[in-house]
C-alpha cells in the first residue's frame, strides 16, 4: 500500500515510445561501486530502453574513488548492452556541477528543449519521486518548456536499503530516507524555490 508521501506510477501505455528515460540517481557506495539503492534504477533504465524509450539521460556528478556517478552508470549500462549513442550525459562528465535533484531535472528539460523532445519517463526511488516530480514542474515552468511526464518508482519491494544501499546514511533504512525527505529535503526545496505543490 502506498504511503501518502509516495506517488503512483504513471507509465506510458503500451505502444507509446518516450523520447527519453531519465534516471534520478542515488549515490554509489564508498568503494565507488553500484549499491543496492542505485541498482534497481539502473535496471529500470535499461528495461525502458529495451521496451519504450529512445534514449537515456542521467547527469549527477557525485564522485567516489575518482569516478563520477555519470561514468559509473554509463559503464554499467554499456555492460548491459545499451549502445553509447543512446546515452545522453553532460559533457565533460567529470567537470559537471550537477549535484542535486533540481539540477538533474534542469539538465533533462534543457536537453528536451534543445532537441525538441516531447515525452519523458522519469525513474527514481519511491520515496524520492514526489520531490523529483515537483522539481520537474518548477523547471518546466522556469524553462518555459513543458513535456508529457511519466514516472516509475523503484526500490520499494527489494533490498535497496541497508549498509550496501549507498554512501549516504539515509539509505540504511527506508524510514530514515523518508524522514530525510520530510525534515531536510522538503524544507530546502521550498526555501530554494524548487517545490511547487501539485
Amino acid at each position: 500500500m502506498l504511503t501518502n508521501w509516495e506517488v503512483r506510477n504513471k507509465t506510458p501505455q503500451k505502444g507509446i515510445v518516450v523520447d527519453a528515460v531519465v534516471g534520478m540517481t542515488i549515490a554509489q557506495l564508498p568503494n565507488g561501486r553500484v549499491g543496492t539503492a542505485l541498482k534497481p534504477i539502473i535496471n529500470e533504465l535499461v528495461y525502458a530502453l529495451k521496451n519504450n524509450a529512445r534514449r537515456v539521460v542521467f547527469s549527477n556528478r557525485f564522485t567516489r574513488q575518482g569516478v563520477t556517478l555519470v561514468e559509473l552508470i554509463r559503464r554499467e549500462i554499456l555492460g548491459m548492452g545499451v549502445h553509447r549513442d543512446r546515452i545522453v550525459i553532460p559533457s565533460p562528465c567529470r567537470n559537471v556541477g550537477i549535484k542535486n535533484t533540481f539540477e538533474e531535472a534542469l539538465f533533462a528539460i534543457q536537453m528536451c528543449k534543445k532537441n525538441k523532445w516531447q515525452t519523458l519517463l522519469v525513474v527514481g526511488n519511491h520515496l524520492h519521486m514526489r520531490r523529483v516530480l515537483a522539481a520537474f514542474e518548477v523547471v518546466m515552468t522556469q524553462e518555459d518548456y513543458h513535456v508529457t511526464l511519466y514516472n516509475k518508482s523503484v526500490g520499494k519491494h527489494d533490498n535497496s536499503y541497508g549498509p550496501n544501499g549507498a554512501v549516504q546514511w539515509r539509505f540504511r533504512y527506508a524510514s530514515w530516507f523518508f524522514l530525510y525527505e520530510i525534515l531536510l529535503a522538503l524544507p530546502a526545496s521550498i526555501a530554494f524555490g524548487w517545490w511547487k505543490v501539485f
